[in-house]
């Protein structure tokens, strides 16, 4: 890191010429190391750099959501020492504007025609109690997109960097409240399927399977000693 660069980015933060003269390590855990700055008006800063590839921080946006969050929730507790932000280094340093309750997000990507959302096919289908054919087609579709994206291996050659990404992914698909909680919440009591009363059957073999797939991420099909289901050990995914 460069403390011209740095001094750069505060100055244009705080509206201020800093000028950073020394940065030294002041401790290094396992997922950062954390630095001092000094500067020549003698003001001192803490600078903090996200290092580790593991438990949650397989993805780059991951660590930045981290970061985010415990700067906001920093602020919106008025604690001290104060967040100045959230910096991000490609060709050069720079600053994430500020999110508040008010702003607006958006993505844009180019245009692949009109149809109905997922939200609105499982509305329609909330009060069936059998599934047909059209369900099956419905679901047929969507699996056939969503495998044809996990099977995009992860760009990394490192073998514990991809059995890593592949165990947070595995994580994810029982834990993260969009993939799944969100989802088991919306539905109804009386559903004839999965009512709220079976759901902890449901994810309670969710969890056996996360345990089996665990730290597998070679595709081959096995057999589980210890069940008659045949199962698969699992697939790189990005």
């Amino acid at each position: 890191m460069d403390k011209e660069e740095i001094s750069r980015v505060l100055s244009e933060k705080l509206g201020k010429e800093v000028k950073v003269k020394d940065m030294i390590l002041v401790g290094s855990g396992y997922h950062s190391n954390g630095y001092k700055l000094v500067t020549e008006e003698g003001e001192k800063y803490f600078l903090k750099q996200i290092k580790s590839h593991d438990l949650g921080f397989e993805f780059p946006e991951r660590k930045v959501a981290s970061l985010l969050l415990s700067h906001s929730m920093a602020n919106r507790a008025g604690l001290s020492p104060k967040s100045l932000g959230v910096i991000l280094k490609n060709e050069k340093m720079e600053f994430l504007p500020e999110l508040s309750e008010d702003t607006q997000i958006f993505q844009i990507q180019e245009y692949g025609g009109e149809g109905k959302s997922y939200l609105t096919i499982l509305d329609e289908k909330k009060n069936k109690t059998e599934i047909d054919q059209e369900d099956v087609y419905e679901i047929e579709k969507i699996v056939d997109y969503i495998s044809a994206i996990h099977k995009i291996k992860h760009p990394s050659s490192d073998e514990k960097q991809l059995t890593a990404v592949y165990n947070d992914n595995i994580r994810n698909v029982i834990g993260h409240q969009e993939y799944m909680l969100m989802l088991l919440h919306s539905i109804d009591e009386s559903n004839p399927i999965i009512p709220p009363e079976k759901q902890g059957e449901f994810l309670s073999l969710m969890l056996e399977n996360m345990h089996y797939f665990k730290d597998r991420p070679v595709a081959v099909w096995t057999k589980n000693p210890t069940s008659s289901r045949e199962k698969t050990s699992g697939l790189h995914v990005p």
